[in-house]
């Protein structure tokens, strides 16, 4: 690959993930601790709007000007992937530990789409790449207005500086406002209107009170479980009051049930990594050398550890926005159930649960003896 880049305007970075890409406009940072960053992942099968095509969408798009000079650099945060958008030309390899770069100048605006090629995993065919490509004009107002077409990251602040086709600096004058710092939640679609406030909160006080009252019953009972670490939430009810706060973040019906399937899977998700966690530490506690493997081990806080252990085993709670990712934890959680309770001691996940406890990896290097 040719790595020489002319003098870009923009610099848009791509980090490939199982399986989802991550983008950082990293021209745009206003401080060192603030970068504008998402993530971007392809729309389900299942639940794309009208006119959006089957698996080539994605929540949010890659939004850039017209005959601007641009520079794509491509990292991986896992294994390899390849960033790839065949109507532009462009395809760019994530080779983990190296930044590859590779440059475009696009002519006509549009929208291109493009996929990973790279197989990489389970879900390599949902790793979809959407490029929009506007004019220069509506560049500015395009990423900062954010219609629900694009990305909503940008809302709150942009402050961007392109050339034109003579090399002339342009900058768009758009107000700089803070980010939001009310959590992740995001309406799916925009609505104000007072018949559908009215509607939601006719829906929240008839239908959906007993699905929310049972939803608070059960983050209580978690809250008095002798769990470590779960919920994360350190003081009682605070788990409680955030799930209260993203309820009333919903605009109208469809938005709320999009927040109560989400919190419900979460809790769910909970909730089995507790029972996980009270078996990994039972079966430990009724091991016949106990006292040898707490001398040896350089853990003394079984449950502690469990947590540790599971938290390791299993993927963040935070990045499960779609149904496959769901699936993946679900699926993941369940096997670890079965296994552990059919074969006990004899289990996989206990087998490996053991091997952590009294690092044997550590042990066997420096022959140190095992339990």
């Amino acid at each position: 690959m040719d790595e020489v880049v002319v003098d870009p305007a923009i610099t848009i970075k791509a980090i490939g993930h199982q399986w989802y890409w991550t983008y950082e406009y990293s021209d745009y940072n206003s401080s060192d601790e603030q970068s504008l960053t998402f993530d971007s992942y392809t729309i389900p099968e299942d639940d794309p709007e009208l006119g959006q095509s089957r698996l080539l969408e994605v929540d949010n798009r890659v939004v850039v000007p017209e005959k601007t000079h641009l520079r794509i650099i491509v990292t991986p945060a896992d294994v390899p992937h390849s960033w790839a958008v065949p109507s532009l030309g462009v395809k760019c390899d994530a080779v983990p530990g190296r930044l590859n770069q590779t440059s475009i100048s696009v002519q006509r605006e549009g929208v291109y789409y493009g996929q990973c090629s790279e197989i990489c995993g389970t879900n390599h065919a949902f790793m979809t790449i959407v490029v929009e490509v506007v004019s220069r004009k509506d560049y500015g107002s395009r990423v900062s207005e954010s219609p629900k077409t694009g990305v909503s990251w940008l809302r709150h602040f942009i402050n961007v500086a392109y050339c034109d086709g003579g090399g002339n600096a342009l900058t768009p004058t758009t107000p700089t406002i803070e980010f939001p710092t009310n959590g992740p939640i995001s309406p799916v679609e925009e609505s104000s209107s007072s018949s559908s406030s009215e509607e939601l909160a006719t829906f929240r006080n008839v239908i959906a009170a007993n699905n929310e009252a049972e939803l608070y019953s059960r983050i209580t009972f978690l809250e008095n479980q002798n769990y470590y670490g779960l919920p994360p939430q350190t003081r009682p009810g605070e788990y409680a009051a955030i799930v209260h706060n993203h309820f009333d973040q919903a605009l109208h019906v469809r938005h709320y049930r999009r927040i109560y399937d989400q919190e419900l899977f979460e809790l769910q998700v909970l909730e089995g990594k507790g029972v996980l966690q009270d078996k990994l530490h039972d079966l430990m506690l009724g091991e016949p050398n106990l006292n040898r493997i707490l001398q040896l081990s350089p853990y003394k806080n079984i449950r502690e550890q469990a947590f540790a252990f599971i938290e390791d085993s299993t993927e963040s709670v935070s990045a499960l926005r779609h149904a496959f990712q769901r699936d993946i934890m679900s699926g993941t959680i369940n096997r670890f159930m079965q296994d552990i309770s059919e074969k006990g001691r004899h289990s996989e996940i206990y087998q490996e649960f053991y091997r952590y406890f009294t690092d044997e990896t550590f042990r066997r290097f420096h022959g140190l003896p095992l339990p």
